[in-house]
């Protein structure tokens, strides 16, 4: 399902089958599976336009989950929800503590992956300072942050240089 969710299938069948993720998980009390879950159905939303809902979801997989990578990456989807919904100010808002969160994790548990991510942070807490993000720069940085907790860390090389906006 998150293969399908990642290539942008929102159809009816994807959302039928991440709502099968849910009640199962649901019913068996695993909490990270449901999160997973919600975290899917948000970015379903997202596809789809529907932003609130969206918000709705992953901010409850973000509570879920804690302090933790992935609840920044979770953070992360939601900014992109609330500047597609044009919300700017819960847009900064969640940025500026998202960005906090990252220093944090990386001064608790430091390693180059972390080290990255709280860069990406402060880059994106920067462009919004600027007024000039947008929910593809936010998107970049969430693919960005994807493929380096997914494979050995790369260096930090920003959409577009910061003197540029």
């Amino acid at each position: 399902m998150w293969t399908r969710v990642e290539l942008r299938e929102a159809d009816e069948e994807t959302e039928q089958g991440v709502r099968r993720l849910l009640d199962e998980n649901m019913s068996l009390g695993r909490t990270v599976q449901v999160a997973r879950a919600l975290w899917m159905m948000g970015r379903i939303n997202i596809i789809r336009g529907q932003y609130h809902h969206a918000v709705e979801s992953l901010r409850v997989a973000m509570t879920s989950i804690g302090d933790s990578d992935t609840s920044v990456r979770v953070g992360l989807d939601m900014v992109e929800a609330f500047l597609l919904d044009e919300s700017y100010d819960e847009a900064l808002r969640l940025a500026r503590q998202l960005a906090t969160t990252t220093a944090a994790l990386d001064e608790r548990e430091p390693n180059r992956r972390r080290a990255l991510t709280a860069q990406v942070f402060a880059y994106l807490r920067e462009a919004a300072h600027r007024h000039a993000w947008t929910a593809d720069l936010v998107a970049d940085l969430g693919r960005y942050i994807d493929r380096i907790t997914r494979q050995r860390p790369i260096d930090f090389i920003p959409p577009m240089p910061l003197s540029a906006m």
